[in-house]
Parts: C-alpha cells; sequence; structure tokens
C-alpha cells in the first residue's frame, strides 16, 4: 500500500492566486522569451553591431548584460539572463520572420523546380525505367508508398510553409559555410574562418528579416481596396530585397570588419564580397541551368 502524502504548506507557498500568477508568468515567458531575445540581437546588431561582435568573439563584455529597449519587460517576465540569440539561432529567427510574412522561398526547391519545368526530371525517369527492371521496381514502390493513405494524410498535416523554412535553413546554413570560406580566402586569411562563418550568418539572418518584412509591406500595398496596380507590390518587395542584400552584405561588412579586425580594409571587404557573391551566383547557376544545359548536350551527342 502506498503512503498518502498529507499535504503541509512551506515557507515559499503563495496563496492560490498568486501561485496562479507565477504559473502564468512563467509560461508566458517560455513563450516569449525566444522572441525577445530574437528582437534583442537584432537591435545589438542594428543599434551596436561593434559592441555585439567584439563581446561575441573576444568576450569584451557578457553579452547578457549588453543594454536593449527590451530589458525591463524581460525582467518582469524572468530573472534569468537575458542572452541574446546565438547565430544559427538567428538566422532562424530571421527565416521563420520571412516564413510567417508569407514570403515564398524558392532556393529550397528551386532546382527541382527547374527541372521539373524542363521535363528533366520526367525524361530522366523513364529512361531510368525503360533500361533497368530494377529502377523501375523501385520507383514502383517508391510511387505506392507516397501513395499510401498514412503518408497522404501526414502531408496534409505538415505545415508545408514551415517545412520550406527549414529547409530552407539547413540550404542556407551550407551555403553560408561555403560564402565564408570563399570570403576567408579572397581575404587573404586575415581573419579566423570561425568568426567570419558567425558574422556571416548574422547577416543572412538580418537579410532575411529584412526580406520578412518588405514582404508585409508588399501584401498589404497588394490588397485590393488599395487600388494599385498589381506591379508596384511585386516592384516594392525586389527593390525592398535588393535595397537591404546591398546593405547587409556590402555596406554593413564595410564599415563593422574594419573595426574588429586591423588587417582589413573597407576596400579589401567590399571586393571579397563582390566576388564572393559572383561565385555564389555561378554555382548557383551550375546547379539550376549549367546541370540542363549539359544534360541537353551530352543527350544530343549521345543521340
Amino acid at each position: 500500500m502506498f503512503k498518502r502524502h498529507r499535504y503541509e504548506p512551506g515557507p515559499d507557498d503563495h496563496t492560490p492566486l498568486v501561485a496562479i500568477w507565477y504559473q502564468t508568468r512563467e509560461a508566458v515567458a517560455e513563450l516569449i522569451i525566444p522572441l525577445l531575445a530574437g528582437l534583442k540581437t537584432l537591435w545589438l546588431l542594428v543599434a551596436a553591431p561593434r559592441v555585439f561582435f567584439r563581446a561575441t568573439f573576444f568576450h569584451e563584455r557578457p553579452l547578457e548584460k549588453l543594454h536593449s529597449p527590451l530589458g525591463p519587460l524581460w525582467r518582469t517576465l524572468t530573472k534569468e539572463p537575458q542572452e541574446p540569440l546565438k547565430a544559427a539561432q538567428f538566422l532562424l529567427f530571421g527565416i521563420l520572420t520571412a516564413a510567417m510574412a508569407g514570403y515564398q522561398f524558392d532556393s529550397s526547391n528551386r532546382f527541382v523546380g527547374f527541372l521539373g519545368q524542363q521535363g528533366v526530371t520526367a525524361d530522366l525517369l523513364e529512361r531510368l525505367t525503360a533500361q533497368s527492371a530494377t529502377v523501375a521496381a523501385v520507383l514502383a514502390a517508391v510511387a505506392n508508398f507516397r501513395a499510401n493513405p498514412l503518408v497522404v494524410a501526414v502531408q496534409a498535416f505538415l505545415d508545408q510553409q514551415l517545412v520550406q523554412a527549414l529547409t530552407e535553413l539547413l540550404l542556407t546554413l551550407l551555403a553560408t559555410l561555403v560564402f565564408a570560406y570563399l570570403f576567408f580566402l579572397l581575404i587573404r586569411r586575415k581573419v579566423s574562418p570561425k568568426y567570419l562563418y558567425t558574422f556571416w550568418l548574422f547577416v543572412t539572418g538580418l537579410q532575411f528579416f529584412s526580406t520578412g518584412i518588405v514582404s508585409v509591406l508588399s501584401r498589404i500595398l497588394g490588397m485590393g481596396f488599395i487600388g494599385l496596380p498589381e506591379v508596384v507590390p511585386a516592384g516594392l518587395l525586389w527593390l525592398g530585397d535588393s535595397g537591404f542584400r546591398i546593405l547587409w552584405f556590402y555596406l554593413f561588412p564595410a564599415l563593422i570588419l574594419p573595426r574588429l579586425f586591423e588587417d582589413l580594409t573597407a576596400l579589401r571587404t567590399v571586393v571579397a564580397s563582390l566576388l564572393t557573391q559572383l561565385v555564389m551566383v555561378g554555382l548557383g547557376w551550375l546547379f539550376t541551368t549549367g546541370l540542363f544545359t549539359l544534360y541537353t548536350l551530352f543527350g544530343a551527342l549521345l543521340g
């Protein structure tokens, strides 16, 4: 038999209403603290970027001690240290902001979508199926699996926008890794790759956040009751996204990196960033149009 526990009030117990208030505050804090951490990181990157990066890279000051306007609200919810987000977390914060704003990610499915539009995928699968009975059996098994009612129900249950955002996060982490290493080579290895990867993750998070804000403005201007031509919202989205890209990927590094690392100059930073962007565009072309061109060329040569 289990012994019954008899409740005895302790010195830390509160009245029922006060206890409910504390529990409610803790529950609200669990939901709001990540948002406050993201907004604090955003504030520090925009208002005090040099202080923030020196604290991040060189630990000159505790990150939780850096000031932000959100401090009083944060202290009301919890007494825990007011830690800003780490680089990858801030990137996710920016991507989720763009996702909630309705931004349609295309880098996560750009390659597959391009091949599908050109008919490459269907043509390739048809050839493989005709040449190999094993491949045909595997493809048939995959088709049967995707047609399973349980699988269809799971796909319908998943939030496709969230799935695209998570896919975008993984691809962006890899792309930023390549970008940071190319930038590291172009500045003649004057800064640690670890610092550069962290820096560019924060910059990319800023770009996604800015894209989210511009997407919201574009959707508002696209509402029918405003009466603007359809080209205006699309033009605003393109101009805003391009303008913020110039700001975050060229002007921001040119202003911040030379102040953090003495061996860098603003000109070298801008040139390295520009060349790295061109290389990344070339790689993007190779994995989309370039591969399709090679596929078409070899297909014509092989008859």
